[in-house]
């Protein structure tokens, strides 16, 4: 290993909450994984195994603090668990204090895609495939989807996708710690935009 890949593993790491990790990773919720099974005729078990690494992204965006990117194949169960209301909104409050919010892009973000599954790697080891498959330059999908509903033609979305998310306005002293620390491994981190209310807006882009 580089002296470039340690410096880079150790700074993840170090966001790495292994007590809030195992309270996700016990999470379950049989209903969303049956019901994307059905809709997607695969195996309830690749179902589970998709909802896990779905769970593993979840937790990344929020440790990390900075931009994060699914593959295709995680932002569809990710898409499919937002659209059970009550649960994915009980999820983020008991796990993360604050609404992860989803708006895919029309635009490729191969850049932050790939480091968001390093940090994957780095923090849980070998990764799963067919869930974070390594990234190739894609075609840009139509996607189009927020917490007010979706119109967009989900199976048409082949590429790593952009995420936005609110965070807490008060979570802002403890991202910019963050943002020091990732500095040095995984490129700049854009700054947070104003939003009236209680909320800041993090955009996920200027990351190429």
């Amino acid at each position: 290993m580089s002296m470039v890949a340690t410096a880079k593993t150790s700074r993840a790491r170090d966001l790495h909450q292994p007590v809030l990790w195992e309270e996700i990773s016990a999470y379950e919720n049989p209903y969303v994984v049956r019901h994307f099974a059905e809709k997607h005729n695969v195996s309830v078990a690749n179902a589970e195994t998709l909802f896990q690494e779905m769970k593993r992204f979840l937790y990344l965006g929020y440790v990390l603090g900075m931009p994060c990117s699914p593959s295709k194949a995680v932002d569809e169960m990710w898409h499919e668990f937002i659209t059970h209301t009550a649960a994915y909104m009980d999820f983020c409050g008991d796990h993360f204090g604050e609404y992860i919010d989803h708006f895919p892009s029309d635009q490729p973000e191969l850049t932050v895609y790939t480091l968001t599954r390093d940090a994957a790697l780095e923090i849980f080891g070998p990764l799963d495939e067919e869930c974070w498959p390594i990234p190739t330059p894609l075609r840009a999908s139509g996607c189009s989807c927020s917490n007010k509903g979706c119109s967009c033609n989900c199976s048409n979305n082949v590429r790593p996708t952009r995420r936005w998310r609110l965070v807490r306005a008060d979570d802002m002293a403890r991202r910019s710690d963050q943002e020091a620390v990732l500095a040095g491994s995984f490129g700049s981190v854009p700054t947070p935009e104003p939003f009236h209310g209680a909320f800041a807006l993090d955009i996920a882009e200027g990351m190429n």
